[in-house]
């Protein structure tokens, strides 16, 4: 395998600015289109290893997400990755399934590639006190940490959320002023972090509004679509005073579930109840009827997130850590 020696000899000059053509630390030098066409003709592959032992930067950022088979996640990581990349740097990816020791071993993971730091989406389970001490050790390294839907006050990181509450809340009022007053809620999961801030707005819009609240008709559980598909049989045969006519749902997918199995009881979406969802991932369009859901903006809360890391990465500053609340657009469809 050639050597930056073989291209400095080739190319006659020395190995330490052939080393800095290599790099990318110098653009001017006379010697750096030789330098290149030398290193492609030898096959020179950079020693990515070596490199990080001199710089302590491996260019890699750690993403953990809940989970990786739903399409908001897939979406999330796919964003990260592109604006990441326009940075110059790598994604090392993994998924919790919001489990503690999931949490510990991914961080664990990340700290043992030596990533330049991570962004974590913690909104399934809880930040334990031992998750907590190992995003501390995150910062105290010099590597950035950036958390959403998790940390309620308890870290001095950067934080990036969705205004979760509000959104529900212009949800209930589109529902209330299509002349709805008898509403439900189908969950996530009652230690999710994010879908505990919907239900938050989904009680704030009914009060808003002057609907009464149906406990009967508020529901957690998994976000897979059977699961909610279930929990909103159970609901649609409430029959005191009367069932449901619109369902909230706490994302997309618990929304397609919800559908299918209002269509399977022989109603009729929207006609006899309306479905709205959460997160408007690319099914949500596809979808027969199309959803009714608020669209979370994934490329600005990348750019924002990718920004404000790249800047801490670069000063090692980690003072005065930042809060990005994002607002979410109601996309009206045919299931509301």
């Amino acid at each position: 395998m050639a050597t930056i020696y073989d291209i400095a000899a080739k190319a006659g000059i020395s190995p330490k600015t052939a080393a800095r053509i290599l790099s990318g630390e110098t653009q001017r030098s006379k010697s750096k289109k030789v330098v290149l066409e030398w290193a492609e003709r030898l096959g020179y592959v950079r020693d990515a290893n070596a490199a990080n032992l001199r710089t302590g930067s491996t260019q890699i950022a750690g993403l953990l997400v809940p989970f990786i088979d739903n399409p908001y996640y897939t979406s999330v990581i796919q964003e990260f990755h592109n604006v990441l990349a326009e940075k110059g740097f790598r994604v090392s990816v993994a998924c919790s399934f919001g489990r503690a020791d999931e949490v510990v071993a991914a961080l664990k993971g990340f700290r043992s590639y030596n990533v330049d730091g991570i962004f974590f989406n913690g909104s399934e389970g809880e930040l334990t006190p031992e998750i907590v001490g190992l995003l501390e050790q995150f910062q105290s390294a010099g590597k950035p940490v950036m958390l959403s839907g998790c940390n309620q006050g308890r870290l001095a990181v950067d934080q990036a959320d969705v205004a979760n509450a509000v959104g529900i809340v212009k949800v209930v009022t589109y529902l209330a002023r299509q002349g709805h007053e008898r509403i439900a809620f189908v969950g996530g999961r009652k230690a999710n972090a994010t879908q505990n801030a919907r239900l938050e707005g989904f009680q704030e819009g009914l009060e808003k509004c002057g609907i009464p609240r149906n406990d009967a008709w508020i529901s957690f559980g998994e976000t897979s679509p059977i699961d909610a598909g279930r929990r909103c049989a159970k609901i649609l045969a409430t029959t005191e005073p009367k069932r449901p006519t619109a369902i909230v749902c706490g994302n997309d997918i618990m929304a397609m579930g919800v559908i299918k199995t209002v269509i399977k009881s022989g109603l009729k979406v929207p006609k006899d109840v309306a479905v709205t969802g959460f997160d408007d991932i690319e099914q949500a369009s596809l979808f027969v009827p199309g959803i009714t859901t608020l669209r979370q903006p994934i490329d600005r809360i990348a750019q924002d997130c990718v920004n404000q890391f790249v800047r801490r990465v670069a000063e090692k500053d980690f003072a005065n850590p930042q809060q990005y609340l994002h607002e979410l657009e109601l996309v009206v469809r045919e299931s509301a």
